[in-house]
C-alpha cells in the first residue's frame, strides 16, 4: 500500500518507520493528513483520527480501510481539547506486542509523537485486491500496491493520481443533529453529487452512539451494500470505510427489480419501495435508531416523481439536497414541503421535514483527477460488486470460479422472467435452457405475486437437456436455495467478459461449458421434499 502527506506544508513530524515486514507506524500532526491507498488496518497509539466521520482513539479498536485510486481515504488528526497525551513508554508499546528492538527503534523516532498509528496490511486483502484486478482488468490500486504487503511512502507529488475522498464544513452540524435515534433522514442530488460519500460519513457518525443504523437503498444503478437491481433494507453495525464492493451486507429484506434503470419499471419500482418502508416500519426495534434512505441521481420528469412519492411514504425528518456546480444535472427546485406536495400554497399535513441544501464536494480537490478516463466505468463499478459478492466461495489462493461445486437445479417449477415489469416468460424447456446457459441470474422468492424477494446470484455453468436441470455455482445457502422460485435474466448486469476466459489445470474447453471436477466436489445432497435442488452429480456429463 502507499501512505502520503496531504497538506499545503508537509511537517517534519509526518515520518513513516517500517517495524515489520507488513506494519509501519506513522506520525503525524494537525497540519499533515495522511493519504493512502490500498487495502490495511490501522490502530492508533496516540492521539485522535477521524476517517469519513469515524473517530479513532487509542481505545479504539482496528479498522479495517479499503482504499482506491477513485476512492482514496484521507486519515485526518483531530484536536485533543483535553490536552492529554500517551506517554510512549516500553509497557504501553509493549501491550501491541511489539519486541525490545521495535520498541527501541520506535522510541528514538517517535518518543514526543502526539499523533502516531500502527498501519499493517495482510496476504489476504492482498489477495482480495489481486483477484479483481485480475477479472476487472483496470488498475485499481498503484502498480506498487499489490506487488508485496509492504508499506512504501511516496511524498513525491502523490495526490494527483487518487480521488481523494473530501467532505464539506457543513458536514460537520450533520454530525450533531442528524444521528439521533427516530431520524429518518433521505439524501439525494444528480449523478456524482457524492451521495454515497454523505451517506458512509452520516453512517460513521451515527455508529459512535449508536450501535446500529438502518440503510433503506432505493437506488438499483448503484446500490451501496448490495448487488445492483436490488431495492433493500440494511443494518449497518461497522464503519464504512471503503467503495461500495469492499462492504456487501446480506440485507435484511430485499427485492429484485432486475434493471438498473427504473424507467420501464417504475411502479413495480415503487411496490417495492413502500413495501421496504411498510415492513421496516413494523419492527419495533427500527424505531429507536436512525434511517438513513439511498436515493437514486434522476432529477428529471420520472425520477424527481418518484422522488416525490418516496418522500411522502417515509415521512421524514430530513431531506438533504446536494446540489452539483453543473446546474443540469441538479432538481429543477429546492425540494420543499411545498414542491413535494405538487402545490406552492398547500402542504401535505402529513409532511413536516426540515430541507437541507448543500454544495456537491465530489469534485478532487487538486483538480487533476478525472474519473471518465481512469478506466473506470459504471459498468466496471458494477462488475467490482458482482465480483465481491462472489469471491467468499472462492479459494482466495486460486480464486477460479470451475474450482466451486455447483448445484443441479431443476426447471420444472421455475418461473424465468426477465425484467420485474414482465410476466413470467413462456418458453419451452430446451428455449429455457438456451437462454440460461452461461449467464449471471438472480435467485429469487416470489411469495405473491409482483413480489420477487431476491436471494442472491448464481452463475449457469452448464445445462443438462436431458435432466431439464441448470448447474450453478452460487454463495446462497442451502436453506435459502430450497426457496427459490423465480429465476432472474437480467441483460443490464452481467458478469465480467474475463471470467469466461480464466482458466486453470483442472479445465478443459471454454468456462462454462466442460470442466473436470475431483470426486471431492460431488457428493453431496440437498434435499427438499423429492431433492428439487442437489449438488451436481459426479456421473453427469451434461
Amino acid at each position: 500500500m502507499e501512505v502520503f502527506a496531504v497538506g499545503e506544508l508537509v511537517s517534519p513530524n509526518f515520518k513513516v518507520v517500517p517495524v515489520t515486514e507488513n506494519a509501519s507506524l506513522i506520525s503525524t500532526d494537525l497540519q499533515t493528513e495522511i493519504g493512502t491507498s490500498g487495502i490495511f488496518t490501522i490502530k492508533v497509539i496516540t492521539g485522535i483520527f477521524e476517517i469519513l466521520g469515524w473517530k479513532l482513539t487509542a481505545a479504539s479498536d482496528a479498522v479495517k480501510i479499503h482504499s482506491t485510486k477513485e476512492f482514496s481515504l484521507k486519515i485526518s488528526p483531530v484536536s485533543n481539547k483535553s490536552k492529554n497525551k500517551t506517554t510512549l513508554n516500553r509497557a504501553y508499546l509493549k501491550s501491541f506486542n511489539f519486541n525490545d528492538a521495535i520498541i527501541d527503534n520506535v522510541s528514538q523516532f517517535f518518543e514526543s509523537a502526539t499523533y502516531l498509528l500502527l498501519i499493517t496490511t495482510d496476504e489476504s486483502s492482498t489477495l482480495f485486491g489481486k483477484y479483481l484486478e485480475s477479472y476487472i482488468e483496470s488498475p485499481l490500486y498503484s502498480k506498487r500496491i499489490l506487488e508485496k504487503s509492504v508499506i512504501s511512502f511516496d511524498s513525491s507529488h502523490a495526490f494527483p493520481k487518487y480521488n481523494s475522498i473530501r467532505t464539506h464544513q457543513e458536514w460537520l452540524h450533520f454530525g450533531s443533529t442528524l444521528i439521533k435515534a427516530g431520524k429518518k433522514v433521505i439524501i439525494t442530488g444528480g449523478k456524482n453529487a457524492g451521495k454515497s460519500t454523505l451517506l458512509k460519513y452520516l453512517i460513521n457518525k451515527s455508529l459512535a452512539s449508536n450501535s446500529k443504523v438502518l440503510v433503506l437503498d432505493f437506488d438499483p444503478g448503484q446500490a451501496e451494500f448490495t448487488v445492483m437491481g436490488c431495492l433493500s433494507a440494511v443494518l449497518v453495525t461497522k464503519p464504512v470505510l471503503g467503495p461500495n464492493f469492499s462492504h456487501l451486507v446480506t440485507p435484511v429484506k430485499s427485492f429484485y427489480l432486475g434493471a438498473i434503470s427504473v424507467s420501464d419499471c417504475s411502479q413495480q419500482y415503487m411496490q417495492y419501495v413502500k413495501k421496504i418502508i411498510q415492513l421496516c416500519s413494523s419492527v419495533a426495534a427500527y424505531r429507536d435508531i436512525p434511517w438513513f434512505i439511498n436515493t437514486m441521481g434522476f432529477t428529471k420528469s420520472l425520477g424527481t416523481a418518484l422522488l416525490k412519492q418516496i418522500v411522502t411514504e417515509i415521512q421524514p425528518t430530513d431531506v438533504i439536497q446536494i446540489n452539483s456546480k453543473k446546474r443540469e444535472d441538479n432538481f429543477s427546485s429546492n425540494l420543499t414541503k411545498e414542491f413535494i406536495s405538487n402545490n406552492d400554497r398547500v402542504v401535505q399535513q402529513s409532511l413536516n421535514y426540515k430541507l437541507h441544501v448543500i454544495p456537491s464536494v465530489s469534485t478532487n480537490a487538486y483538480g487533476t483527477f478525472d474519473p471518465s478516463t481512469s478506466g473506470i466505468s459504471p459498468a466496471k463499478k458494477r462488475e467490482l460488486v458482482v465480483l465481491s459478492y462472489f469471491y467468499e466461495m472462492l479459494n482466495p489462493e486460486k480464486p477460479i470460479f470451475t474450482d466451486c461445486s455447483p448445484y443441479k437445479f431443476p426447471l420444472n417449477d421455475i418461473r424465468l422472467m426477465i425484467t420485474a415489469n414482465d410476466e413470467a416468460v413462456e418458453l419451452n424447456m430446451i428455449a429455457k435452457m438456451i437462454a440460461l446457459n452461461a449467464t449471471l441470474i438472480g435467485l429469487c422468492y416470489e411469495e405473491e405475486p409482483k413480489l420477487v424477494e431476491f436471494k442472491g446470484f448464481g452463475i449457469v455453468r452448464g445445462v443438462s437437456f436431458k435432466d431439464e436441470e441448470i448447474c450453478i455455482v452460487t454463495p446462497v445457502s442451502e436453506a435459502e436455495l430450497v426457496q427459490v422460485n423465480v429465476i432472474f435474466m437480467a441483460s443490464t448486469i452481467q458478469l465480467p467478459s474475463s471470467v469466461y476466459n480464466v482458466r486453470n489445470g483442472n479445465v478443459k474447453g471454454n468456462i462454462p461449458y466442460m470442466a473436470q471436477i475431483g470426486s471431492s466436489h460431488l457428493n453431496k445432497i440437498i434435499r427438499k421434499s423429492s431433492s428439487r435442488i442437489r449438488m451436481y452429480d459426479k456421473h453427469s456429463t451434461g
